[in-house]
């Protein structure tokens, strides 16, 4: 193994190549007896820092996993569908957890590698808790999953919690309403870590990597997403029918939203009907860049809070009273309220009509309005002289806000909600129940997209949200001044490619 020109000058990276470069040549393959479950996971624990377990030629199908823990290995098959693993056993049921085929929790030290087989989530019931076929977890940042093709059937492809390490040169096939790669790797129970570092787009360690993958979905799929501080690097790959997103802090309950992105160079094709995005964000800061988009999408990318129009427990929603958010408020730090009234138009109505009022064509966009009498609220998105438009949203199966006559109604404004787009890092949040529960004094860090297009013309970010504002949250055309990418390829692709498969 040669130390690639591209890796950074930084004495922590060289130290851990050297170490690998030492380890390799002690390195000795141990053969497993044969494809079946027992005979991988023995050969695996026999198995010692710097060794390689190669998998023979064939097919099996596993109703349990392999588990790698404690030591850094290569575990390598006789190559894409020469060696070909089925899962046999996600279904959950009161006698039996579900599994995942490999389960490896990285160490320091040197390389852990998977690469050169093929995995497939075979028939029968899906797996409702949705474990995915492939974990990466551990505090290693030098371990990478390549080669593969991923036939993702009842389970999402890969969970990834670990940081660092790279995804590369891999086939994602997407049967149905399936994801493909779920990133954790925030840090923490709940990637409060994250949050409370800084950003710092560009580095190697903080983000994981995946690169030169080709993902395709047989419908519309999500090929990637995450939470709990999610940090990811997405580079070089092609997308089909399988589009990129992220999770805020909201659906999720106590995680915290994705942290970080960096999205450039992808082909992202899509063949179906109309669709809102390409790309959509929910949380986080980064930049997107040089990507190709075509397809019937609304939007190239798409900005929202969910938190705009929903209360998610435990910070509830952004309306100007979440301790969590920063509102405006009175001098004596109590929520302000700007207007107050009472509904006089008709029951059940989506718009609030309070006669007499004598507003100003959309000055209450981006605020919100609370219906103090069934205790919903919602973000405004427009209004006319006496009546307003508040957002009304059905994801999670409700109408969240409607007016009856004499219901009462205030005005507030959130300023910014907790880890919006547009901002970063923060004081320290903590506990099972989130403490201290107040605004974490978040700093402006804004996402900047340029370069990009969508069927031949410029693609733009937007946003759902009337508090999220391009130019102040997020900057279109614009370069991110002094950001450079992180070294391409990968430091940890090395030149020998997995056995029976090209580079």
């Amino acid at each position: 193994m040669r130390l690639p020109s591209s890796v950074p000058c930084c004495p922590a990276i060289l130290a851990a190549w050297m170490f690998m470069l030492g380890s390799c040549a002690q390195a000795a393959t141990r053969i497993a007896d044969s494809l079946a479950q027992a005979d991988v996971q023995k050969a695996v624990d026999a198995a010692v820092d710097g060794d390689t377990v190669q998998l023979p030629a064939g097919t099996a199908t596993w109703t349990a996993s392999v588990s790698v823990t404690g030591k850094f290995i290569t575990i390598r098959g006789a190559g894409i569908d020469k060696t070909t693993i089925v899962g046999g056993d996600y279904a959950p049921s009161t006698t039996r957890p579900t599994h995942r085929v490999f389960e490896i929790a990285v160490k320091p030290g040197g390389l852990t590698r998977l690469t050169g087989l093929t995995i497939d989530g075979g028939t029968g019931a899906k797996d409702t808790y949705n474990k995915g076929m492939i974990a990466v977890a551990g505090d290693s940042t030098t371990w990478r999953v390549d080669h593969l093709r991923i036939r993702a059937t009842r389970t999402s492809a890969m969970h990834v919690s670990a940081s660092g390490g790279v995804i590369d040169h891999n086939s994602f096939l997407l049967v149905g309403w399936i994801f493909g790669i779920y990133g954790f790797n925030g840090g923490g129970s709940y990637g409060d870590a994250a949050w409370a570092e800084d950003t710092d787009l560009g580095a190697g360690d903080k983000a994981f990597f995946v690169e030169d993958n080709e993902f395709a979905a047989t419908e519309r799929s999500v090929a990637l997403d995450g939470w709990k501080g999610q940090r990811i690097v997405v580079r070089h790959n092609t997308f089909r029918n399988a589009t990129i997103g992220n999770h805020g802090t909201e659906s999720s309950g106590r995680l915290r939203g994705s942290r970080s992105f960096e999205i450039y160079d992808n082909v992202i094709q899509y063949t179906g009907p109309n669709w809102p995005s390409a790309i959509g964000f929910r949380s986080g800061t980064g930049v997107v860049f040089n990507n190709r988009i075509s397809g019937d999408f609304q939007e190239a990318m798409r900005v929202d809070n969910y938190r705009d129009w929903r209360a998610f427990a435990p910070w509830g929603i952004a309306s100007g009273e979440s301790p969590f958010d920063k509102n405006d408020v009175n001098d004596d730090g109590q929520p302000a309220v700007y207007d107050t009234g009472t509904h006089t138009g008709a029951p059940e109505a989506p718009v609030l009509v309070c006669a007499g009022k004598t507003w100003t064509d959309n000055q209450w966009r981006g605020y919100s309005v609370f219906n103090t009498t069934t205790g919903r609220s919602s973000i405004i998105t427009s209004n006319s002289s006496d009546s307003l438009v508040a957002r009304v949203d059905r994801s999670y199966g409700e109408v969240n806000l409607a007016w009856n006559p004499g219901d009462g109604f205030k005005i507030q404004r959130c300023l910014v909600a907790l880890d919006q787009m547009g901002r970063g890092k923060g004081n320290p949040v903590t506990g099972t129940v989130p403490a201290p529960a107040a605004w974490p004094e978040q700093v402006e860090d804004p996402t900047y997209v340029w370069n990009n297009t969508l069927n031949g013309r410029v693609g733009r970010l937007v946003s759902s949200s009337p508090r999220i504002q391009d130019g102040v949250d997020f900057f279109n055309g614009t370069p991110k001044p002094g950001y450079t990418p992180y070294a391409y390829p990968h430091p940890l692709v090395s030149e020998q490619p997995a056995a029976g498969v090209n580079p």
